[in-house]
Parts: structure tokens; sequence; C-alpha cells
């Protein structure tokens, strides 16, 4: 019996350019595992651990059929565009595994294949970038270096077929840029045993969208974006007034808390044949210094900088994002 099943890192950008543009650099959102319908595979506990330096996900699975099911087992990356126009956080533009993900099964390390496509408004133009001998990496510099040496027909034709655009509107210039995106996935056959446990695990550095300043409070006052930004993470007061404290202090004269952010789709969890039995969140501030805000009933602090969340029927299909005011480093 195969079955199919994917542990999701969909990319969504999360805040949208604008004009404060040039001091935020957004994060791509990553979720976790979904189920093809009538999979066999039953999920018992998953463990999620969300912190600024990694993203660590724990799966318990059982096999509830009377025989051994062969999966294809995928982790889709998030998708990567070209628009250098709008900053995105990307730990390593380029390599291929540009979030580090390190994989096992069972204790041991899983070495998965890499699956990429190059897609112009939903057609598979990869096999065209490579005729060119382009790579796929669209915000890398070898990218760049290559579209540069291209002789003046193949660069039309990669502009012709929305792959490319010239880096200036209107300029002499003879400079290109990617705008197209990449789609990636890692993906590995395992064998699910008849009536079995396994236990499948993945950690990847996160996408962490940040800011030199806190914009949604400026003087001690509500600023940029303040409605959104205290709903989308459930500011409480206490939050909200050591926020105002912070931001009265300039940055220029000595050194202060910024923000960083990070968001993980929840919208994967309706795929499950069922929620798991045990679901739960910690979440990790950093140092004790820092500050952090974030959606979900019943948090448990656990640790001078740990909290644990059990999400509980719908709320384990949100989405959960997570703000931190980060303490400056110590001299």
């Amino acid at each position: 019996m195969i079955k199919f099943i994917a542990l999701s890192a969909a990319a969504l950008i999360a805040l949208a350019a604008d004009t404060r543009a040039d001091d935020i650099t957004d994060e791509l959102k990553t979720g976790g595992l979904i189920f093809l319908n009538g999979s066999p595979l039953r999920m018992d506990e998953q463990n999620l651990t969300l912190s600024m330096d990694e993203i660590w996900i724990e799966y318990t699975l059982t096999n509830t059929a009377k025989a051994d099911v062969e999966s294809v087992v995928a982790v889709p990356m998030p998708d990567l565009t070209g628009e250098f126009m709008h900053e995105v956080a990307i730990n390593n533009p380029d390599a291929d595994d540009f979030l580090g993900f390190k994989i096992t099964q069972d204790g041991k390390s899983v070495q998965p294949s890499l699956e990429q496509h190059v897609v112009v408004a939903g057609l598979d133009r990869t096999e065209d970038l490579r005729r060119a001998n382009v790579p796929l990496l669209p915000r890398a510099q070898k990218t760049l270096d290559a579209i540069k040496s291209l002789p003046e027909p193949v660069k039309a034709n990669l502009l012709a077929q929305g792959l490319i655009e010239a880096q200036s509107m209107g300029s002499a210039t003879d400079d290109y840029i990617p705008i197209w995106t990449l789609r990636s996935a890692y993906w590995w056959k395992a064998n699910f045993p008849a009536g079995k446990t396994v236990h499948i695990s993945y950690r990847y550095k996160p996408s962490l969208g940040r800011s030199l300043e806190i914009l949604f409070m400026q003087q001690g006052k509500p600023a940029y974006k303040f409605k959104e930004t205290s709903a989308r993470y459930c500011m409480q007061q206490a939050f909200l007034k050591t926020a105002a404290d912070l931001s009265k202090t300039n940055p220029v004269e000595e050194p202060a808390h910024r923000p960083a952010w990070i968001s993980y789709d929840g919208a994967s969890a309706p795929h499950w044949n069922r929620l798991p039995s045990k679901y739960k969140v910690t979440i990790d501030k950093g140092k004790p210094e820092n500050y952090v805000s974030f959606c979900g009933s019943g948090a448990k602090q656990t640790s001078p900088t740990t909290y644990v969340l059990e999400p509980k029927g719908e709320d384990a299909f949100k989405d959960l994002d997570v703000l931190f005011l980060v303490a400056p480093q110590k001299k």
C-alpha cells in the first residue's frame, strides 16, 4: 500500500511591503504535517517548538492498517520569488536548503531528495532556465551573475517568458533580475510497519521577520499599524506598557529592544485524519530579558524563557504568530 504525506512548509509573506519597507524584513510563514484523506496513519502526538534560533516539530504516528504502508513523505519549502524590492528573511539565499532542514525518522537521519520547479503565471519554466544554464534560486548572487553573462538573444527569450525584467525600468542598463517563483520540496520514501508507531521530526532555522525599532509604539504612544499589530499578537496590557516604555529609548543614543517575529501556519491541521491526542506548543523567547506576545489561551510559563500551549479543537487550526522584543547584546 502506497500513500503520500506532505510535511507542509507553505510559503506566505505575512507582511506586505509598504512605506516602511526599508525598516522591515518579512518572515516566511511555515507549517506542519498534512495527511491526505484516507491515510491509515494516525497522528498520536505532535510537539512544536518555536524560537528565534530554531523551529522543531516532532510527530508520533501509528499505522492502524493490517498491512505495511510505504509512503512518500514530503517537506515543501516556502516559495521564493525574485522580488528584490521586498526583503524577506532568508538564512542562506545561495543554498537550495535555504532554511537548513534536518530530518530524522526513529532517530535516524534522513537524506531526502530535492524537487524544484520554476513557475511563472502558473506555467512550469524550469527547463527554460536549465537550458540557459541559469541557477534556479531567484535570490542567489550566482543567479544574477549567470543572467548578466547570457547572450542577448537568450536574455530576450527569458524576458519574453516573464522570467526576468530590467533592473531599473527605463534605464539604459542591460542588467536584469529574476522575477520567477521557485517551488521546492524535499521528499523520501518511508515504511510504516503494520500496527507500529513511528517517530518523525524535522528542524530548521526560522525565517525571522525583523525591524530596527518598535514601529507600533512611538514615544510611548500607539503608532504605525498599532491596532493591526496588537490584535495579531494578542498584546496584553503588561506587554503594551513595556513596549510603550521601551519605545521611548533613542536607539541612536543607547541600545534598544528590537522586534522580531515568527509565523506558523496552522491551516494544515484540518487535513489530518483527526487531531493528535497530545498536541503541545512550546515558545522560547531566548533570554529572560526578552519579551514575547502571542495568541493562545491557557499558556503556562514553564521556565524563565519558555511558555507552553496545548491547543484543543479549532484552536489547533489557527495560525500562530509570535512577536519578540529582543534585548540588546550585553557588552
